[in-house]
């Protein structure tokens, strides 16, 4: 899946992807209301990366990251990491809000400013946005 495609998408929330995004050892099963199982892994390029802010717009190139999808109970999961960092995790819930969960060492390798006082343990950043109609709608 080429960025141009992705960015159609990401461009309406400050987000500009270069790269690619390779989905390996997909698997995903339905019922008539949502999906009932799902694993795969989505390997992205890497390149630079455009982030709108209210402040600003930040440029960051960062190396390849892998996504490892699951599901935990009815919500989609993308676990978004490095080749050693944890640096997001992405949820798509049933009635369709999506919630990204953004850490300090994503914050880090994107160079991005971190709002507040740094607490490891936390996420730097949580976005919740409904991005989908919901099945419970």
């Amino acid at each position: 899946i080429t960025s141009e495609y992705i960015n159609q998408m990401t461009l309406e929330h400050g987000l500009d992807l270069s790269g690619t995004f390779d989905l390996q050892n997909a698997s995903v099963a339905f019922d008539n209301e949502w999906i009932t199982k799902l694993a795969g892994n989505l390997i992205w390029s890497g390149g630079i990366v455009h982030i709108e802010t209210p402040q600003q717009i930040y440029s960051s190139n960062l190396p390849s990251l892998t996504g490892v999808f699951s599901l935990a109970g009815k919500n989609i999961i993308l676990d978004v990491s490095s080749s050693t960092e944890n640096l997001m995790q992405i949820t798509l819930k049933p009635d369709g809000w999506a919630v990204a969960s953004i850490s300090y060492a994503f914050m880090s390798l994107a160079n991005l400013p971190v709002p507040g006082a740094i607490n490891e343990s936390e996420p730097a950043i949580i976005l919740e946005e409904k991005i989908l109609q919901g099945t419970s709608d």
